[in-house]
């Protein structure tokens, strides 16, 4: 294809699947931006290779395991077995490459040709059919997700970012130490002088030495050994704590024995036996309903509490994240074993078989205050008690499912 960006327009012109397999060499013999060639395979004279002879002889094994691919992979609509067969061609991992101008910072090339394959790539590791390596770990921000961040130290007493670091110098005869400024004479320069005893300062490790260092912050004048680290997001302009910052591992993906044989086998619908039982809140709740219903047991409900963090504060920032999993264990001291406990963000299900809605409410204050009783900041708590003929509209209620 000769157009502008031909790679590009691959998808429009082939199947999906044999779009996502086949190699591509890019001949255009216009150097650009990475970013630009991230479908091709091979960029003549950017590759290590010069010609069209070169470029089909480094893909000459790809294009033999493309021809030997079973007929379904061509026909297949389902994008896991896409990056399944990409992949598999190709010999390689889904490897990440640093991408500053994407908010994650990271990108995959595989996903021009298989959108989502990061996403798919999590599926199959869960499946079986690929498995992932640890890559790197990013800090990003609680409010957007974003990891392009910026990090600077504040002043611990006024929060200014306008902070500096000194060196401290001892005077050994008066035992006075400060910051190298004010041991500065303005009479003279380049001579120091103590501004305790003033007496000069003239050779190092007889007269002073240096012990450390100080961070002077210019705004309110104090000095401090420690600072506080702040992130500002380069998107949102959020400013976040360091307690607050979240943060994500990225992965290289590659495939296992199970994900090759799933190509070669030309059975992909494979897939679909290895799937696991999606269960949400919902199908927990309706599972519970039924074998309550089955024992003849009358004296159920469920209990629900809801945990907000304090108004304005990140919704699942790494103290967040602590809090809700200190909450869960402590909720799980508070119920004999035979509750089950069933979490969806911040919302916990508790499935209580032995006792009745109004058994509960009357316990609710003592299982209130267990668990606020260990936090030093107690975050926000909404209680709610189900009978077993009111849970029908929690059941189908969206938050449960999500």
């Amino acid at each position: 294809m000769t157009e502008t960006n031909a790679a590009a327009l691959v998808a429009s012109r082939l199947r999906p699947a044999l779009a996502a397999v086949l190699p591509i060499v890019d001949v255009s013999g216009r150097i650009g931006p990475p970013s630009r060639f991230r479908r091709a395979d091979i960029v003549l004279g950017g590759s290590g290779c010069n010609s069209l002879a070169d470029a089909t002889e480094m893909l000459h094994s790809v294009v033999q395991r493309v021809h030997g691919l079973p007929p379904p992979i061509f026909a297949t609509a389902d994008p896991r077995i896409m990056l399944l067969a990409r992949l598999h061609v190709r010999e390689r991992a889904m490897q990440p490459r640093r991408d500053p101008s994407t908010k994650e910072t990271v990108s995959y090339d595989d996903e021009i040709a298989v959108p989502g394959a990061r996403m798919l790539a999590e599926q199959l590791v869960g499946l079986g059919l690929m498995e992932r390596r640890f890559f790197d770990m990013r800090s990003v921000c609680p409010y957007c997700d974003s990891a392009r961040l910026s990090v600077r130290e504040r002043c611990i007493s006024c929060g200014s970012a306008d902070v500096a670091d000194h060196a401290v110098l001892h005077h050994m005869r008066c035992g006075y130490q400060g910051p190298e400024e004010d041991f500065f004479d303005p009479s003279k320069e380049d001579v120091l002088r103590c501004p305790k005893c003033t007496r000069r300062l003239e050779e190092f490790s007889i007269d002073y030495d240096r012990p450390g260092t100080v961070c002077v912050c210019r705004a309110c004048g104090r000095v401090s050994g420690d600072t506080t680290v702040e992130f500002g997001c380069l998107d949102c302009d959020a400013d976040i704590a360091s307690a607050n910052i979240d943060s994500r591992s990225v992965y290289a993906y590659s495939l296992t024995e199970a994900g090759h044989a799933c190509v070669t086998s030309g059975s992909p619908a494979i897939l679909a036996a290895l799937e696991p039982q999606e269960r949400t809140a919902g199908t927990s709740i309706r599972n519970f309903l039924e074998r309550q219903a089955d024992l003849g047991q009358h004296r159920s409900c469920i209990l629900c509490v809801r945990l907000h963090e304090a108004e304005g504060g990140p919704s699942h920032g790494r103290s967040w994240q602590q809090i809700r999993r200190f909450f869960a264990a402590i909720l799980r001291e508070c119920f004999t074993a035979e509750a089950e406990i069933v979490a969806t963000l911040s919302t916990y299900f508790v499935l209580i078989s032995r006792d009745s809605k109004h058994d509960v409410e009357a316990a609710l204050p003592e299982i209130r205050s267990r668990l606020e009783r260990h936090f030093a900041v107690k975050p926000m708590m909404e209680f709610a008690i189900f009978a077993p003929d009111e849970v029908l509209a929690l059941v189908s209620s969206r938050d449960i499912h999500h």
